[in-house]
């Protein structure tokens, strides 16, 4: 069975879907993914548009929606913002490997999310369901702009400190 219930997944999309279909599909898949228990991690998307129609998957319910930050903890301008922003994590500036060898940096939300995907991944051990581990991160997560969450850094920007492990 494809959907366990200690399956985590991140995604990743650069275009948005020509065909209805398409979306409906993800849609329901994520849907039954979540239903199951599964975490969903996925970039903010681009497009700083409040309460625009930008940030798929990402705003699907359910979907833990990671925005980015660079060096100074202030919000990348790639990154969407909205209700539906769960995290912020290091997304200006990072150092990836270039092809042919040495290195480059990037920048958007697609960087940062795998800094939380591997949160979720480290404490999936100690808090296995979803939301207990979603309200560990956020209530130790550094809170980086209005008090509590908000549409630009979610709970903010997650502490490894939080985690049993780490």
């Amino acid at each position: 069975d494809l959907l366990e219930f200690d399956e985590l997944f991140e995604l990743e999309f650069d275009e948005l879907f020509e065909l209805e279909f398409e979306e409906l599909l993800l849609q329901e898949t994520i849907s039954k993914i979540v239903a199951s228990g599964g975490v969903i991690v996925a970039a903010a998307g681009g497009e700083p548009v409040l309460g625009g129609n930008t940030g798929y998957p990402g705003r699907y319910e359910g979907v833990i929606a990671v925005s980015a930050v660079d060096i100074r903890l202030r919000p990348s301008r790639l990154a969407t913002r909205g209700a539906h922003i769960k995290f912020a994590a290091p997304g200006v500036g990072v150092v990836v490997a270039a092809p042919g060898g040495g290195y480059r940096l990037v920048d958007g939300t697609s960087f940062a999310t795998p800094f939380i995907t591997t949160a979720y991944a480290i404490g999936r051990k100690d808090a296995p369901k979803r939301d207990d581990l979603t309200t560990i991160l956020s209530r130790a997560a550094r809170d980086l702009g209005a008090p509590g969450h908000d549409p630009v850094f979610g709970w903010g920007l997650v502490q490894y400190s939080a985690l049993p492990k780490c």
